[in-house]
């Protein structure tokens, strides 16, 4: 059947309109299908026709199959399989007479079909019913009886109908289609073999001749009627039927022979054999249809035909379904079955044809999987040689049996193979084969390279040989990337060395650290020279993936070899840290020793080899950590060490800050370790000034000048920074050491005069700490908590300054730092409420704005005038009598003493800065209004809230909330902002809230819901009055939310108290409500024409439905199915211009599922009544939908169609066959007989439909 089922339907849009017919409009869709004319006249156009048939042959066909079922006892064999015959022949005559007699093209090409369907069935329904009890009432002269007048009808039909179909007499075709169908009344081969006293071999070898003379009448009819087809569409005469059903039929006829005549005698492993041989034929017709398509297209095969691509696809799928049970019962060792080896040889060659002539790689990557199995499976032919050799291999490697590791081994002629092959390809014609069988070769030897690794002494010899393997395909494939698979087989062939030896008994023991040495030995060699990396950029380099590991941007060749050399050295160095960062005070072992030398050589050589910043660092740093290690045995305490670390450390950045100012010229410039540590960074060439040998300095002195500057900060950070907080915080009981002093004062220093980020920013942040801790030091009488801030302040605004004297000089670190320290100040000072800390804020804040006061912009003046009105209102609370820090004036006891004072103060500060925008940054101001308005809100809550002021509770919160919404209210006409009236409306919601939750009032009980309703529809006609207005505009669309809001809030307390069965002020009162609901949300959608209001509508209708059902204590699934279901579909075709294209088909497959699902229920439960219902509902829903050219509802109605008629079938062999069979045939013949109808008076019916619209069309 074609695709496009029913007429005008598709996808919604004006191209799939049919001819003739109106754009379905918003205005019209509704009327166009409410026309009964438009709905008739559906019903006569062609394809719904084909539609109504294929639907009529589908009842019938599926209710006949009850009748070849054993468990229908009530008829005899013979009557069931007459009347299967019965049914064939009545429908070839009605076939006959509708196309000889009424002209029907149309209902006779699907009663011909049903008839070609039904034939084969015949013949394999006279082999099952003989088998079995029934036997012994069925004789052989009655068998050949039944099969006479059978032989005469499927000759009969066979001729007449493909000679229609086919467009001419195929008699080779038409010979196969009668001897498959001959066959199908044989019985099966174990029967035959039984009667001829025949071994379980000769019943095999009688079931292998049986399966190929299928194969051979299958092969012959496909053959010729394949060519037939494809010259008939190359001489634009098509056939009647799809090009390739003919050979689906007789494919379909040789797998049910093979399943039913010889499955049970022949293994299945064989008929995996069989399967392939069928994609063997289908491809063969294939290749025969590619030839004359080259033929005709002068070689060109792009774009090919369907009848090409079809038949491919099929044979991809037999072929890949033959493989896989031709692997059953096989075991690579013992008792196993040969039938996959040339299923699979088969199967590469069809596949390495397909690929010829079609010219994908992917039918090369099939063809080299079936090889490979081959190959794989090929050895259990030759077991007692294989068994041999295996033996041999494991007394090689003194293993009792040989690992799987090692088969990778027995892979490597394949690969060889491969490899040639790929090389020919790529010299030859086929060149574009060449990538897949290379990319296959490189798979298998990166999968046998893997498993060789689960084994140890495989693990060295088979990446012994990988190395030369990889390196072979580097040359033979003129591809340098698998050099990397040879650099790693080398490196695991060089980890597995020892391990091998201890394995085979040539070493006592297995060293880790042994094989450590081994390979930071290799990287060491690897590094070493450069002659071999120079041999490898030989070899060419393919265009793609991966260009950049072999070369720099600029085309030139990366150096492989010691680029892995160096990688693995920077791993072991990394090892070797955290050896000695663990083992830290143990000696050190003569290969640790080895292994660290080695690992400082590979290190300076690249250093000096680069001379580059990154390297040198690297060098120092497992220096470092070298030296860490050995000092680390003496008996210093900690606090001795991290004191002589951070002198050593200071000395040394000294030490290196003279040997550069000596190295470079222009050493006075404050930037001059900056300039040389970017230009060693990006390895640029020296300057004139400086040789080779300065450079190399440079590179061993800028790395550790900056280790050791960065070693001193941190140690400043982790040790001298908490020694001054102790020292702070015990007011001098434990005293800042001398060290700590001198560090600190020299990080300061050294951070002025070379100005690096790191010293600039530990020395700034130390230097105040360590003003307090020298004032708890040498006065601790005077010192105090609360005078710390004013001797921050001070220092950070002493800092400010000197560095302010330097000029152009300054250091922006430093000021960054200390203007940090001042806004932390003032912004601390807001926690506290006592004098001096007010002091220092009032310092802090005063110093920032001095500074920045050429430069302030309004934002920064906003916030310092935000601070200042912070500042008024904790002076405010301090007068007020709130001491301590600010939590106590939030969450303290007196909290309500304190807020009525200052609640006017936030209220004047609201005014102000809402007034004050203009001159101030409107974000920031309107933020903090913000702000104040919400603290505002809060201090009403905290004022009247309180447990034991719970008498004036209504009136404080009804008056606040009211006031401060007003207020919004009145700023949001102004400023026209609906903000300002969502803020008004929340206030008015937590005062209903509180209302609620201290029970003064209730919504869930009485007549709350109605009540709701009402404010619902009070705020929507608020909204509606102001909408448009200039002036109260604002207050539409968040009124009209609330309003909807409270519609959705009475909807679902009346649908919760309707389903729980709470109690009702009478009875109906919720599904009333959930009306007035559905009637709300109906209104706003004929004022605002939005497709969500009718949604909710329909929703709070069939809500209200269910409610009603629920009280009346009715259960069936049906009752709320069917509405929601039909809501659904009316919604969308009455919103289908407000609905989303995207959208349509989805709400339709929800629509008529929950309709189609509805008698499903019963049907589970054993209901064989609802059975029948199914069937009739879904031809119904079929029927309308062709009717209302709604393609989802007929695909929807036509799945469930189907499962309904197998599940007829099935239950038809348990309960009740003869009446499900009588009702499935009565309503498919009424099909049948309603499409005959309309074919058959289809230009009638049109002319008067056409007619009658002209008519009405002329009426007002």
């Amino acid at each position: 059947m074609s695709t496009h089922l029913v007429k005008g339907d598709t996808e919604d849009s004006p191209n799939t309109q049919p001819a003739g017919c109106p754009e379905n409009s918003g205005a019209t869709v509704g009327i166009n299908r409410a026309d009964s004319g438009s709905f008739i006249e559906n019903f006569f156009q062609e394809k719904n026709i084909r539609w109504m048939l294929g639907i009529g042959a589908a009842i019938v066909f599926s209710c006949s199959l009850m009748l070849v079922t054993r468990q229908w006892q009530e008829w005899s064999v013979a009557e069931k399989f007459l009347t299967v015959l019965g049914y064939t022949g009545v429908l070839f005559v009605s076939a006959e007479v509708g196309r000889k007699r009424l002209g029907l093209k149309l209902t006779t090409s699907v009663l011909h079909s049903l008839c070609i369907l039904l034939m084969p069935v015949c013949f394999l329904a006279l082999s099952w019913l003989s088998a079995g009890e029934a036997a012994q009432s069925l004789s052989m002269l009655q068998a050949v009886g039944l099969m006479i007048p059978a032989s005469i009808m499927a000759w009969l039909i066979g001729t007449r109908v493909f000679d229609q179909l086919l467009n001419g007499r195929q008699m080779t075709f038409v010979v196969s289609y009668f001897l498959l169908c001959l066959f199908g009344a044989l019985p099966h081969a174990r029967i035959v073999a039984e009667h001829l006293s025949l071994s379980d071999a000769g019943a095999g070898v009688l079931a292998t001749v049986a399966t190929l003379v299928f194969w051979v009448t299958m092969s012959a009819g496909v053959l010729k009627v394949n060519r037939h087809i494809f010259w008939l569409t190359e001489e634009h005469r098509k056939p009647r039927i799809f090009g390739f059903s003919p050979i689906a039929l007789l494919g379909i006829q040789f797998v049910l022979l093979v399943c039913t005549k010889t499955l049970g005698t022949q293994p299945i492993q064989w008929f995996g054999l069989a399967l392939v041989l069928v994609a063997a034929t289908v491809f063969q017709t294939a290749r025969t249809i590619a030839a004359v398509f080259r033929q005709r297209t002068g070689g060109l095969m792009s774009p090919m035909p369907a009848s090409i691509i079809v038949p491919i696809y099929l044979g991809l799928a037999l072929t890949a379904a033959g493989v896989c049970l031709s692997f059953h019962s096989f075991h690579f060792s013992g008792p196993t079955t040969f039938a996959v080896v040339p299923t699979c040889i088969i199967a590469a060659g069809v596949m390495a044809l397909a690929a010829r002539d079609t010219g994908h790689a992917a039918f090369v990557w099939c063809s080299l999987i079936c090889t490979t199995i081959a190959y794989q499976c090929a050895p259990t032919l030759m077991g007692t040689l294989v068994q041999q050799l295996k033996d041999s291999a494991a007394s090689a490697v003194q293993e009792q049996r040989l690992p799987v590791a090692f088969y990778g081994i027995t892979y490597l002629p394949l690969v060889a193979v491969l490899a040639t092959v790929a090389r020919k390809l790529r010299l030859g014609r086929y060149s574009q084969f060449c990538p897949a069988v290379q990319q296959f070769a490189t798979a298998l030897v990166l999968i046998c390279f893997s498993v060789s690794l689960s084994h140890v002494k495989a693990a060295f010899l088979i990446p012994c040989l990988s190395i030369l393997t990889f390196g072979v395909l580097a040359v033979v494939f003129a591809d340098r990337r698998y050099v990397l698979g040879s650099i790693a087989a080398l490196i695991i062939a060089t980890a597995t060395a020892n391990p091998f030896a201890a394995a085979m008994r040539w070493s006592h023991t297995w060293d880790a650290s042994v094989t450590a040495t081994y390979l930071i030995g290799l990287s060491l060699l690897l590094v070493l020279s450069s002659k071999p990396d120079r041999l490898i950029q030989q070899i060419p380099l393919p265009a793609g993936r991966g260009r950049f590991l072999f070369e720099d941007s600029s085309g030139n060749g990366r150096r492989i070899l010691q680029n892995a050399g160096l990688s693995m050295g920077c791993v072991f160095a990394v090892l070797l840290s955290g050896i000695m960062v663990s083992h830290m005070g143990e000696p050190w072992t003569g290969n640790n020793q080895l292994q660290f030398i080695m690992v400082m050589c590979l290190l300076g050589l690249q250093t000096m080899r680069d001379r580059t910043y990154q390297w040198g660092m690297i060098f120092w740093l497992l220096a470092t950590v070298a030296a860490t290690s050995c000092i680390h045995p003496l008996d210093l305490t900690f606090v001795e060490l991290v004191r002589g670390i951070s002198v050593i450390g200071a000395g040394i950045s000294s030490l290196c800050l003279l040997a550069i100012r000596k190295f470079r010229c222009n050493a006075a410039q404050a930037d001059s370790l900056r300039v040389l540590r970017q230009r060693l960074i990006a390895s640029q060439e020296s300057s004139p000034l400086t040789g080779s040998r300065t450079r190399i300095a440079e590179a061993f002195v800028v790395p550790l000048c900056d280790l050791s500057l960065f070693v001193t900060s941190c140690l400043a950070v982790i040790y001298h920074l908490p020694s001054l907080l102790a020292t702070s915080a015990t007011l001098g009981a434990i005293p800042a050491s001398v060290s700590t002093m001198a560090v600190v004062v020299w990080l300061f220093v050294i951070g002025q005069l070379i100005q690096t980020k790191f010293p600039t920013v530990v020395g700034a942040t130390l230097l105040p700490l360590l003003c307090t801790g020298l004032l708890c030091t040498f006065a601790p009488s005077i010192a105090s908590y609360e005078w710390y801030p004013a001797v921050w302040s001070t220092s950070a605004g002493l800092m400010l300054a000197t560095n302010a004297f330097r000029g152009r000089n300054q250091n922006d670190t430093l000021r960054t730092v200390a203007m940090c320290w001042l806004t932390s100040i003032a912004l601390l000072s807001f926690a506290l409420l006592s004098l001096p800390v007010r002091t220092a804020g009032l310092v802090a804040m005063a110093t920032l704005y001095a500074i920045e006061r050429k430069n302030v912009s309004p934002a920064q003046r906003a916030w310092f005038c935000i601070g200042v009105n912070i500042h008024l209102l904790l002076l405010l609370a301090k007068i007020a009598g709130c001491t301590g820090h600010l939590s106590l004036l939030i969450f303290g006891k007196a909290n309500t003493e304190i807020l009525p004072v200052l609640l006017p103060a936030l209220a004047a500060s609201i005014l102000v800065f809402d007034r004050s925008w203009r001159q101030l940054d409107e974000t920031v101001t309107s933020a903090w209004a913000i702000i104040l308005r919400v603290a505002a809100a809060l201090g009403l809550l905290l004022i009247y809230l309180p447990a034991n002021n719970q008498s004036l509770f209504p009136l404080p919160v009804i008056t606040g909330s009211v006031l401060i919404a007003i207020a919004e209210f009145r700023l949001a006409i102004r400023n026209q902002s609906c903000a300002r009236v969502w803020n008004g409306l929340v206030l008015i919601a937590i005062m209903t809230a509180y209302l609620v939750f201290n029970g003064i009032i209730s919504i869930g009980a009485g007549v709350a819901p109605l009540l709701l309703l009402f404010m619902s529809a009070a705020a929507l006609r608020i909204a509606f009055r102001t909408a448009g207005n200039p002036g109260t505009g604002v207050f539409s669309l968040p009124f009209q939310a609330t309003g909807l809001a409270l519609t959705a809030l009475a909807s679902i307390l009346s649908a919760v108290r309707g389903l729980t069965g709470a109690y009702s002020p009478f009875a109906g009162f919720n599904s009333l409500i959930l009306f007035f609901a559905a009637g709300i949300c109906f209104h706003q959608w004929m004022l605002t024409h939005r497709r969500t209001y009718a949604v909710a509508a329909g929703f709070i209708v069939n809500l209200s439905l269910m409610v009603t059902w629920n009280t009346l204590n009715l259960k069936d699934a049906q009752l709320y199915l069917v509405p929601l279901g039909l809501s659904l579909l009316g919604l969308v075709e009455l919103l289908r211009k407000e609905l989303p294209d995207r959208l349509h088909d989805p709400l339709r497959y929800v629509g008529s599922l929950t309709i189609l699902v509805s008698p499903v229920f019963q049907i589970l439960h054993g209901s064989w009544l609802h059975l029948l219902s199914l069937l009739v509902l879904c031809v119904v829903v079929i029927l309308l939908s062709i009717g209302l050219r709604l393609r989802v509802l007929v695909y929807t109605g036509s799945a469930f169609l189907i499962a309904d008629l197998i599940a007829i079938v099935v239950r038809g062999s348990v309960d009740h066959p003869a009446l499900l069979w009588v009702s499935g045939v009565g309503v498919g013949i009424a099909v049948i007989a309603l499409a005959a109808f309309c074919e058959s008076h289809r230009e009638k019916v049109l002319q008067k439909i056409r007619f009658l619209t002209a008519q009405l069309a002329t009426w007002e």
